[in-house]
């Protein structure tokens, strides 16, 4: 990959950064709500926790950027700032992630629960009414129960009802035959009473056999993709096909952290796309050369003088100004004497 589409991903990489500091802001302010009891404690504990992610998330470049310009406090500050957001982004992500992973476990086990007892409040529906309607026709074969207060008033106007007070003292053979048979019809005629009692008895359970299936297509086995995805990779990192649950806690334990720890290293995008960003870094050099000044030259000697010349200057170094003057002051004293 070429430099030029290398710095055109920067871009990207800030937006991207920005998303993910946002997203974790926002799986922390909602944990945050979560644990307030009245509204400002709600508000409070989220705005907080959602500030810790940006803390989290920029606080790096921030000390990155101070250490560029050789304040090392500033960046120091900035560290410190960061690694105690971070510990707390980190609490807030494991409540977030391990409160909601382990809802989905128990929706799906609530969910389950409902759909065993539906099923059960079939099977025994269905067991009632199997019962109710074998007694019904084992019951079909009597008459009406209008029939047998037919049968029975015609009996009570026998002379032997009457010899028998009411077959209450029945002593020849007769008396005891008729007695029997009056018995016997009184016995069927609550049989055939209790058939239509039974019928009735089928008639409501038929009715809520039904209503019970209707709302069966409405509730399903529980399904809960958290407890799938503990106990695969339970069985992965035990070597066994059935982990005791033992096992499969200290797994969900990890997955909830690993997640958080994503969350929160996600928003360190910020920091590795400002410390490539050109632009930037290099207005923080040019901030540099302006707060530095550049070193001065030493000032010249006694020994060393300056002589200007145009266009260019020209640097003397020896004897003194002075040595100079006398020099010049000899040889033009001997040219006049030659002269």
């Amino acid at each position: 990959m070429h430099s030029a589409d290398f710095d055109a991903l920067l871009p990207h990489a800030k937006r991207a950064g920005a998303v993910a500091t946002s997203l974790a802001a926002v799986i922390a302010g909602s944990f945050g709500w979560t644990i307030g009891a009245g509204l400002v404690e709600k508000v409070c504990f989220a705005v907080g926790l959602g500030l810790a992610s940006f803390i989290v998330g920029y606080g790096l470049v921030f000390a990155y950027h101070a250490w560029k310009r050789q304040l090392y406090g500033v960046a120091a500050a900035a560290v410190a700032l960061f690694a105690v957001a971070v510990s707390v982004e980190f609490l807030s992500h494991v409540g977030f992630t391990a409160s909601h992973r382990t809802a989905n476990i128990q929706q799906a086990v609530v969910q389950t629960a409902a759909y065993t007892d539906h099923r059960k409040i079939i099977a025994d529906l269905e067991r009632d009414l199997a019962r109710l309607e074998a007694k019904h026709d084992w019951q079909r074969s009597m008459d009406s129960p209008e029939s047998y207060d037919a049968k029975l008033k015609a009996m009570e106007g026998d002379l032997i009802w009457k010899r028998t007070k009411q077959c209450t003292d029945a002593t020849l053979p007769d008396s005891r035959e008729f007695c029997a048979r009056y018995g016997s019809l009184k016995a069927e005629r609550a049989i055939a009473h209790d058939r239509i009692v039974v019928a009735e008895e089928i008639r409501l359970t038929r009715e809520r056999l039904e209503k019970a299936r209707e709302e069966a297509k409405n509730v399903q086995m529980g399904h809960s993709t958290v407890a799938n995805q503990g106990v695969v990779l339970a069985s992965l990192l035990s070597g066994d096909l059935n982990p005791d649950e033992e096992v499969q806690t200290w797994t969900n334990y990890g997955i909830s952290a690993l997640l958080a720890l994503f969350f929160i290293t996600a928003g360190l995008l910020n920091f590795v796309a400002y410390a490539f960003d050109i632009s930037v870094n290099g207005a923080v050099k040019q901030a540099a050369r302006v707060i530095l000044p550049e070193p001065k030259e030493a000032a010249p000697s006694v020994s060393e003088r300056v002589v200007e010349r145009q266009p260019t200057i020209v640097k003397v170094k020896g004897p003194d100004i002075m040595d100079l003057l006398r020099a010049s002051a000899e040889r033009a004293g001997g040219r006049l004497a030659a002269a």
